[in-house]
């Protein structure tokens, strides 16, 4: 809808320059700084993860509450659907603490979708880390 550069494009040239310009500069000289922009840093690339990822993430989730809850149909804009899932994760939850899923597998299988799905945006290397537990484990 907006010309260019995207939102996307922006926040990754800001991350960009953060890494390539002043991180170097401020190793090992201004400590207070660097730690404070290698959070800056890691801030946009989270906010660059979820830009990328959080559409779609936001769909699974709806579907696979729908296979939980009952189908309900997607609304058709980002705010919508956000507040839908607001609503239908508190349902959800009640229902949890009500004990109506205990030991259900797919709430399980749910439940570990959506936390990969935070990690991913979160912090995908602990992800990975994880994964490859899990492969180990299974060795």
């Amino acid at each position: 809808m907006y010309d260019r550069p995207s939102a996307r494009e922006l926040i990754e040239a800001a991350r960009q320059h953060l890494e390539t310009q002043i991180i170097p500069m401020a190793r090992g000289t201004q400590h207070k700084l660097y730690f404070q922009t290698l959070v800056a840093a890691n801030v946009l690339r989270i906010v660059e993860r979820e830009l990328a990822l959080g559409t779609q993430q936001r769909r699974d989730h709806w579907a696979r509450l729908d296979a939980i809850l009952g189908a309900q149909p997607l609304p058709t804009s980002d705010a919508a659907i956000d507040a839908g899932l607001r609503e239908r994760n508190q349902r959800f939850c009640a229902a949890i603490r009500a004990g109506d899923y205990d030991r259900d597998a797919q709430v399980f299988a749910h439940l570990k979708a959506f936390a990969s799905e935070q990690l991913a945006v979160a912090n995908p290397r602990f992800l990975a880390t994880l994964a490859a537990e899990d492969e180990a484990a299974r060795k």
